[in-house]
């Protein structure tokens, strides 16, 4: 990055402006390890690919502000959350802002590609992330088959895809979290219908959010299912 400091700078205050956007509060020491791996993944990304969004604004927003929607979500119903899962973490996304954001969650990202896992879990020994654990493991192993309250998977696929891999990992009562775009296609919206009745999932909640970015409005939504049995 050219000119390190500003930049980072500029992520700070456009991070901390979307967050609040929010109705989220975090510590300004929170703020700062969002700030640092955001340094770890530009430094990282000259050596292999991590992320094509590397403009400090565009970075707060779409990946560090909007990996904290579930843990907005979870607050406004109260849920109680022990253990997560971040199916296809890349380069830590939403694992790593979840897991700074909140500490009493234990946060598993996992990845099929060893250099993004192993990246992660660098950034959790070396930031001290302590309930951040990377590994290299294709969701829905055999040897991998633990299960989590909540499972996201940002950036993964289709509904029915994101249905698949995530089955064998949600607890009974815990939900499977899905970012989307908003206008998802009525071919995408059936199919996921389909595969969450197959795999004994219940759609509880399509919570559409925005969040500023600059002059304009960052508009996602989440898909959120509650696994009701096996």
């Amino acid at each position: 990055m050219d000119s390190g400091s500003t930049d980072i700078g500029a992520f700070r205050g456009a991070l901390s402006t979307a967050i609040e956007s929010m109705g989220l509060t975090l510590a300004p020491a929170q703020l700062e390890l969002m700030a640092r791996h955001f340094e770890m993944v530009l430094e990282t990304n000259q050596q292999f690919n991590l992320t094509r969004i590397t403009d400090p604004l565009a970075a707060a927003t779409k990946l560090y502000a909007d990996s904290l929607a579930p843990a907005a979500w979870a607050d406004e119903g109260d849920l109680v959350i022990k253990s997560v899962l971040d199916i296809g973490t890349g380069a830590g996304f939403p694992s790593v802002p979840l897991a700074i954001a909140r500490p009493t969650w234990r946060v598993s990202a996992i990845d099929s590609t060893g250099k993004k896992a192993r990246f992660v879990q660098r950034c959790a020994t070396d930031l001290g992330i302590e309930n951040l654990k990377g590994k290299q493991v294709r969701a829905g192993e055999a040897s991998f088959r633990q299960r989590f309250d909540m499972v996201t998977a940002k950036a993964v696929g289709t509904l029915q895809n994101c249905i698949q891999i995530a089955q064998w990992h949600v607890n009974v009562g815990g939900h499977l979290i899905v970012f989307k775009a908003r206008g998802l296609s009525d071919a995408e919206q059936k199919q996921g219908v389909i595969e969450a009745e197959n795999h004994r999932f219940q759609l509880v909640d399509v919570c559409d959010y925005g969040i500023p970015a600059g002059d304009e409005v960052l508009e996602h939504c989440l898909i959120v299912y509650q696994k009701v049995g096996r």
